[in-house]
């Protein structure tokens, strides 16, 4: 199994009226899960995974909004 780190930004908004210049633009993510997938265009990681082979919370966040990946170990 291979667990890793991602962080990554996502796009954001707010509703209602606002000042444009109290406003962050988009938000900084951190995902910590198991690596089920990497291609050119995206990774997919899987935050939960029954012994059946269920998955829940699976997110695929492409590689455009990927800040750094780290690679973790279980000792």
């Amino acid at each position: 199994m291979r667990l890793a780190m991602i962080e990554w930004v996502d796009s954001a908004t707010v509703n209602g009226w606002h000042c444009v210049d109290d406003y962050d633009c988009y938000s900084k993510c951190v995902t910590v899960g198991i690596l089920h997938h990497e291609d050119a265009n995206q990774v997919i990681i899987i935050q939960s995974k029954s012994d059946s082979g269920n998955c829940a919370e699976v997110i695929a966040i492409p590689w455009c909004c990927i800040k750094k990946i780290k690679k973790l170990t279980v000792k």
